[in-house]
């Protein structure tokens, strides 16, 4: 009897485990597009394998613990991810997240909330840049929802540092009744997320080509600075040499196995490169202005560490539980 109990057990919660049905994923869709059009944001389609994925993971939760879905291969990520327990349905569920923008202290940007309270599954749910989701529940009533935006992490992905004004730029000015036809097409057709949300190109300097900015705000190798650190070293050696010299046989130090030159033939050497430097520098500018910038490099991928998980990290990823 107790072995009958354990296998009915075991099936019905993999039944209640299973992955949404047809109905389902269009009521996550239909859902985050009311808010999102709430919000004056595009609307979002599904994406199966980010679903897949969730329900696989959230099988396994008892509690709200968070996954490293930023560091997810495509399709089913790089994603950002909301939680929620202690909901009914999984319209009260996202009705949840959203309610957070109750508390944001200001726009744009929503990225604190009044008193400390949580605002991240709300900029989550109508980010910008995200143009798939991908949801789950399990049979603990543990909600989860993945938010994708193409294959790499930049500033389209949910809750990217340094991209909260761009994706979360305005207080929604809609009301729920002016959304409820939003669709809940499972297809996404919009623009693409570096579409959606270009990534800012990096600020000059007044007065400076970006081809010479790439090249002096970097701390990258140059001729003249090259040239200044060889003067230096050749001043530094030549100093100490001649201390040796003086000192050394104070405190019964060999001689030196060679001569010093004199001073004033290291001075000359010294002006003499000097002024080949001031003769090449207009051409060597010409050259670095003629030259392409060099591409940007890509943004680092979000933190996980202590902190991340357990407080949400800057808002990268939250959960939720209805008090």
């Amino acid at each position: 009897m107790q072995r009958l109990t354990a296998v009915l057990f075991t099936v019905a919660f993999a039944i209640a485990s299973s992955q949404a049905t047809e109905e389902e994923k269009h009521r996550w869709v239909k859902v985050h597009n009311i808010y999102r059009c709430m919000a004056g944001m595009g609307m979002v389609g599904w994406n199966d394998a980010a679903a897949a994925n969730a329900q696989t993971y959230v099988n396994s939760l008892t509690s709200l613990v968070h996954s490293q879905s930023y560091g997810l291969a495509p399709p089913a990520g790089p994603a950002g991810e909301n939680l929620a327990s202690g909901y009914y349905t999984l319209e009260e569920a996202v009705a949840g997240w959203y309610e957070e923008v109750n508390a944001c202290v200001s726009f744009p940007g929503c990225t604190s909330g009044t008193g400390g309270a949580m605002v991240g599954h709300f900029t989550a749910v109508v980010w910008k840049g995200v143009t798939e989701i991908g949801c789950a529940v399990n049979a603990m009533k543990i909600y989860i929802c993945r938010y994708t935006s193409g294959d790499v992490v930049g500033a389209w992905t949910a809750n990217m540092m340094g991209a909260y004004e761009l994706n979360v730029p305005h207080r929604p000015t809609k009301t729920r009744a002016e959304c409820e036809g939003a669709t809940g097409s499972l297809t996404y057709s919009g623009p693409s997320p570096s579409e959606l949300v270009p990534t800012p190109p990096p600020a000059t300097q007044p007065g400076m080509s970006p081809q010479m900015m790439a090249r002096s705000g970097g701390g990258g190798p140059s001729f003249f600075g090259g040239l200044i650190r060889l003067l230096m070293l050749i001043g530094l050696v030549v100093g100490g040499c001649y201390l040796w010299k003086i000192y050394g046989r104070s405190y019964g130090l060999p001689d030196l196995p060679f001569d010093l030159p004199n001073a004033s033939g290291v001075q000359r050497g010294a002006q003499e490169l000097a002024g080949q430097a001031q003769q090449m520098a207009p051409e060597m500018r010409q050259q670095q202005q003629q030259q392409p910038p060099p591409a940007p490099p890509p943004p680092p991928p979000p933190k996980q560490g202590f902190f991340h998980r357990m407080f949400g990290g800057h808002g990268n990823q939250y959960s939720h539980v209805r008090s």
